[in-house]
């Protein structure tokens, strides 16, 4: 997944952060050639534990695509907290937790909302975490609006 910018970034394997963290992305997701670049509010290959968080993918600007609220490439554990992910709008791969074959695990205590938009995913987990962890996944609650061709969970080989 090429990454074009983060709110929290972390490279390294044996970093662990511990707060609380708000972002907005309001990126495109496209670079100047066309390709994806997109953003993500996390990208972390770090285990982390937040007391709260917030993160806001604003696609309304300008029809953002390619971004992610949370992402771990590896086989990290983040606990999110208490908070909210929101999307409003955007055009197409606006997803708040995406977990694509990694091994890692997600937990969050907060609500999410699709709000209208096309083609984005509340959640997208694909493979099962290496941890030994029965859900790869957690969240509070899922709320959507006036989206299209949404899809609140994407599941292959995973358990919430």
């Amino acid at each position: 997944m090429e990454i074009k910018s983060a709110g929290i970034y972390i490279p390294g394997t044996t970093t662990f952060l511990n707060g609380v963290f708000s972002t907005e992305l309001r990126g495109n997701g496209v670079d100047a050639s066309g390709n994806k670049a997109g953003s993500a509010g996390i990208y972390t290959n770090s285990s982390m534990d937040l007391q709260a968080h917030y993160i806001y993918l604003n696609g309304t600007p300008n029809n953002g695509q390619n971004n992610v609220g949370v992402y771990t490439p590896n086989n990290s554990i983040i606990n999110l907290g208490y908070g909210r992910i929101r999307i409003d709008d955007g055009k197409k791969k606006y997803r708040n937790i995406f977990l694509n074959n990694t091994g890692g695990v997600i937990h969050s205590e907060s609500d999410m909302l699709l709000n209208g938009g096309e083609r984005n995913t509340a959640i997208y987990a694909y493979g099962h975490n290496s941890r030994g962890i029965a859900q790869d996944v957690t969240v509070r609650s899922i709320k959507t609006t006036t989206a299209t061709k949404r899809q609140c969970i994407y599941l292959c080989k995973r358990w919430l």
